[in-house]
């Protein structure tokens, strides 16, 4: 979390550095990290999975790993920022954002209908690829959801029901037209 913090008040996951600095960043974070994270494995494997090694030395090398290639992951978004490509997936990102809180709730219950006994009850039935595919599937449905309803509304149903309950005021369609007789 405070790398997270000081990343942001330099400007890093700002998109707002010149891109040579997101490049370098990803040639050295990504091949540190990842190298990092298998060096880890291998010495996991190599003591195997003993749990004194495992949740001490062993440990650190997924931490330290991951940092980096967390940060290397992060530059290559922010490349993808500052570029043009892509700017109607990108857009129905920025909308996605927007409702986050009716977004992780639908999330949330189309998941556990789909995994829990009130549903379909697939919890460990499923295969990797399989899970995959509902994550895409729940992605794809919130992409075109959130795009529709904000073509609409002002903010998400979830977000004008929190905004109602904070200030009791409706601020709901997105323009407003005024009829004359």
């Amino acid at each position: 979390m405070l790398v997270g913090i000081a990343l942001l008040r330099i400007g890093f996951i700002t998109a707002s550095m010149h891109s040579s600095r997101y490049k370098l960043a990803a040639l050295i974070a990504l091949p540190l990290g990842l190298s990092l994270s298998a060096w880890g494995v291998i010495e996991n494997i190599a003591h195997d999975f003993s749990m004194e090694f495992s949740i001490g030395l062993g440990t650190l090398f997924n931490y330290f790993g991951s940092l980096a290639t967390t940060i290397g992951y992060v530059s290559l978004v922010m490349l993808l920022c500052q570029s043009h490509a892509l700017a109607g997936f990108k857009s129905a990102l920025i909308n996605v954002g927007k409702m986050a809180f009716t977004n992780y709730i639908m999330q949330s219950l189309i998941c556990t209908f789909i995994f829990y006994g009130y549903g379909l009850d697939y919890f460990a039935e499923l295969s990797r690829a399989q899970c995959l595919a509902v994550v895409v599937m729940v992605w794809a449905i919130q992409l075109c959801y959130s795009t529709l309803w904000l073509s609409r509304f002002k903010q998400g149903p979830l977000e004008q029901f929190w905004r109602y309950l904070t200030y009791r005021q409706l601020t709901y369609r997105k323009t407003r037209t005024s009829t004359t007789a």
